[in-house]
């Protein structure tokens, strides 16, 4: 929660392997992000192995309340790109497995991103930093006395 009230932070990772409580935890932040006001609206998307960029769109189109009716990728990739950059956005992807381009989804990210950032969650450090995250968390299994 704190790296994402860090302003000098725009995308942050999670990793660790499989049954850790990667998605959990996230869930946990999208309803703490909500719960706290920190962003107009809060996405979560689960990625998963088989990427599939149109339901990607899709999904994050319906929470933002914007019907995509146009076939191309790029174009849907475009409209969504404009109406995430209008306003303070916490993305959450969810699951992903390799290296995701957010400009096909149509995410602003970096210098584009004007209050969008990104938590992602892969089992996988490499695509952490393959992605781009600034902040990268390994999440690991509980000892028993901590459980």
């Amino acid at each position: 929660m704190d790296s994402l009230r860090d302003p000098d932070l725009n995308m942050i990772g999670v990793y660790g392997m499989g049954g850790v409580g990667k998605t959990t935890l996230t869930r946990e932040v999208h309803r703490r992000a909500q719960y706290d006001k920190l962003f107009d609206v809060v996405i979560f998307v689960t990625v998963s192995q088989s990427l599939e960029l149109r339901r990607i769109q899709a999904e994050v189109a319906e929470v933002l309340g914007l019907d995509l009716h146009e076939e191309g990728i790029l174009l849907r990739a475009n409209r969504l790109y404009e109406r995430l950059n209008k306003e303070k956005i916490l993305i959450i992807l969810n699951d992903i497995w390799t290296k995701l381009q957010l400009e096909e989804v149509g995410i602003p990210f970096w210098a584009d991103c004007k209050g969008c950032k990104i938590l992602l969650t892969s089992r996988n450090r490499d695509v952490c930093h393959s992605m781009g995250a600034q902040k990268v968390l390994e999440l690991k299994v509980l000892r028993e006395e901590e459980s």
